[in-house]
C-alpha cells in the first residue's frame, strides 16, 4: 500500500472519524483484531489498498479485509477477530473476555 500513514491499516472505525472524541479500550480491540488478522493470514490488514483513503472508505462502512484462514487455525481466533472487529464499539469483547474465551479453548 502507497501512501500510508501511521497506523491506519489497525485503527479502529471511531478513532478514524474522531474529532477530539474520548474512546475507551475497544479501539485498542479492534487494533487487535487486526494483529489477529495477522496471525491468521500471515499478510498486513488491507495490504492491497491504494492509499490510507481506501482503507478509511472501506471501514468506515463496516468493510474488512478480506481474509482466507489456514485450514489449522483454531476456529476461536476467527470468532474472536471477527467479534473484536465489530463495527460498534460497545458489542465489542473486552480483554478480560477475550483471555477468559482464550483460556476456555485451550482447557476443551
Amino acid at each position: 500500500m502507497t501512501g500510508y500513514v501511521g497506523s491506519v491499516v489497525w485503527m479502529a472505525p471511531e478513532v478514524m472519524k474522531s474529532n477530539n472524541v474520548v474512546y475507551d479500550q475497544a479501539v485498542d480491540v479492534f487494533s487487535y483484531a487486526m494483529v489477529l488478522f495477522e496471525i491468521i493470514t500471515g499478510d498486513i490488514p488491507w495490504q492491497k489498498a491504494k492509499d490510507a483513503d481506501e482503507v478509511f472508505d472501506n471501514v468506515e462502512v463496516g468493510g474488512r479485509p478480506p481474509f482466507e484462514a489456514h485450514p489449522d487455525v483454531p476456529p476461536v481466533l476467527i470468532r474472536t477477530m471477527k467479534s473484536a472487529w465489530n463495527q460498534n464499539p460497545s458489542k465489542r469483547p473486552s480483554f478480560v473476555q477475550i483471555v477468559r474465551l482464550l483460556k476456555q479453548s485451550i482447557t476443551e
